[in-house]
């Protein structure tokens, strides 16, 4: 459920292309890389952790068209406009002070085509959220507390404002895809896919969506999400 209602159309606003040479900011394990290395010129998936890195590399076994490169995320090491597109997914939660959060769209912006598109998507604080959940914290792990802020939409819009004058934001997993599926059994996944991708194409969505989708565009309209 969370390929179809999270990962396919975060990969589908970024309309990647056979000529494009896209850099995917935070890979991780490679949830994503896959799918946008079977559709692009050339994929460079950066990564903080060498660890991460490698399990890309797995994840993304025979896939010719794919570099690897440990990065962080708000000092880029590549040109001024070295890529048609970019995608970073779940990572800007996880950037701890309005400076690096700053820097990391800055770098994202600066690393892009003058008619470049980004996309990104990052926890959002949700109706929800408001009610049972923090919108500033860590997440327990085996290195240790992991940060993570969730983002309201006026926030969003204001990082953002500062380098792309077009962009577009939506939500993502506005149901609660894998309760329902567990209530009424896997013949209810292709209604709730499709119920989910209609919601996250309303307003509605900015208010429910467990996820913020950005769509920025340098120069031009997000038309995909207007």
């Amino acid at each position: 459920v969370l390929e179809a209602v999270e990962v396919m159309p975060t990969v589908d606003a970024l309309q990647p292309g056979p000529r494009d040479r896209i850099l995917e900011i935070g890979c991780g394990t490679g949830r994503i890389t896959r799918h946008l290395a079977t559709r692009a010129a050339w994929v460079v998936a950066c990564d903080l952790s060498r660890a991460s890195l490698i399990a890309c590399r797995g994840k993304a076994r025979g896939t010719a068209r794919l570099s690897l490169v440990q990065a962080d995320a708000t000092h880029l090491p590549f040109r001024d406009g070295a890529f048609e597109k970019s995608l970073s997914a779940e990572v800007l939660e996880h950037v701890p002070t309005p400076a690096t959060r700053e820097a990391f769209i800055s770098e994202a912006a600066r690393t892009l085509a003058p008619d470049g598109r980004l996309v990104l998507t990052a926890y959002h604080d949700s109706l929800l959220m408001r009610l049972v959940g923090k919108r500033e914290g860590t997440h327990e792990g085996p290195g240790g507390g992991i940060y993570y802020r969730r983002f309201t939409v006026r926030e969003m819009r204001t990082l953002l404002a500062a380098r792309f004058p077009e962009f577009a934001l939506h939500g993502l997993r506005n149901l609660p895809g894998r309760t329902v599926e567990r209530w009424l059994g896997p013949s209810s996944v292709p209604v709730l896919v499709a119920l989910e991708r209609w919601l996250s194409r309303t307003p509605l969505s900015r208010l429910t969506g467990h996820l913020l989708l950005a769509v920025a565009d340098k120069t031009r309209a997000a038309l995909m999400y207007n």
